[in-house]
């Protein structure tokens, strides 16, 4: 039976190491790489195409803020950055023996390269409005789209090493057994590009109503509609597979950790609400059910609002039930 107190189950068993503040911290890096990565593939391999390079811009801009969002509950949580800041530089003086300290290198040029890559993306074809002579505008695209073109394939190398630490972290932290699992890498990793993916379709409107004249070019997808909606009806598509994956993922890990008191706890005990409900249903069966139910629709017209409805709604879902699935894995391995 589904013990649906589980959604206030890491408060409920009493005091953790590891609370809230991690867990976001471990959602919102595992987003930040998915982002990133997404943005950045979309303009590798379709540099020509003007929509995807809004969804490009997209991806790189959500990595960046949420990579630097998630610094901030991580410095909370270590409750010394306001008695003692300098002693947070520790944090980067134990490598290779500290997991922790790997993962603060990784997260930190991650860190960098995404704001690098969005400042250039932020200047992407300004030498277009600039009245200089035609071999010079061409010759300054080139190197343009190559630096950017660095940034994004190195980022991308730190992006996967950050989404894979996010689980590594747990693996090597305090010897629970629940944690111990080698596919639970894995899961956070695909959980990351997931919800890094929809994150990046989601906020394409959303930063071309909030910010049009910083980013003109997201205002003006939102004036194509049948355009927009491909896009986000291919990021659905590419998402569809992660989410499978992620169900096979999640049962091949809990049978590695069955037996195990965290194993209880999330299946059937305190925190079988939040995995049930909160990360399988409204995480993944769900976004499956509106894929197939918009697929299966008769004729769609690709600009009905409902279809946008679906989409959207679908990608909200995911976004919720990558969180649950990290609240459950760490206040797992601790109640």
């Amino acid at each position: 039976m589904i013990d649906l107190s589980g959604f206030l189950g890491g408060f409920l068993g009493g005091e953790v190491c590891w609370g809230m503040l991690i867990a976001l911290y471990l959602y919102l890096g595992g987003l930040a790489g998915g982002a990133f990565l997404s943005g950045s593939m979309a303009h590798l391999l379709a540099r020509e195409n003007e929509t995807y390079r809004v969804f490009a811009r997209s991806g790189v801009y959500i990595g960046t803020a949420a990579i630097l969002l998630g610094l901030i509950p991580l410095i909370l949580d270590l409750k010394r950055f306001t008695v003692a800041p300098v002693n947070v530089l520790f944090a980067f003086s134990h490598v290779p023996e500290s997991m922790m300290s790997v993962g603060t290198w990784i997260i930190s040029i991650f860190a960098c390269l995404a704001v690098v890559t969005s400042i250039l993306w932020l200047f992407y074809g300004v030498e277009r409005k600039v009245q200089i002579g035609g071999e010079v505008k061409l010759y300054l695209e080139s190197v343009q789209e190559k630096v950017l073109m660095f940034f994004e394939v190195v980022g991308c190398i730190f992006a996967v090493a950050t989404m894979t630490y996010t689980g590594l972290l747990l693996s090597f932290a305090r010897r629970i057994v629940f944690w111990g699992s080698p596919l639970l890498p894995w899961l956070f990793t695909a959980s990351g590009v997931s919800t890094g993916l929809v994150a990046s379709g989601l906020f394409i409107p959303i930063i071309g109503v909030l910010v049009p004249r910083l980013c003109p070019e997201f205002r003006e997808l939102l004036n194509r509609s049948a355009e927009l909606f491909r896009v986000q009806k291919r990021v659905e598509g590419f998402d569809i597979p992660l989410i499978l994956g992620e169900i096979i993922l999640v049962f091949a890990y809990l049978l590695t950790v069955a037996g195990t008191r965290g194993f209880a706890n999330v299946v059937f005990g305190v925190l079988s609400g939040a995995f049930w409900v909160g990360f399988i249903l409204i995480g993944l069966l769900i976004p499956i059910i509106l894929w197939l139910w918009l697929k299966l629709r008769e004729k769609p017209v690709l600009y009905q609002p409902v279809n946008f409805a679906l989409i959207y709604l679908s990608f909200v879902l995911v976004l919720i039930g990558g969180f649950f699935l990290r609240y459950v894995v760490l206040f797992g391995g601790q109640l």
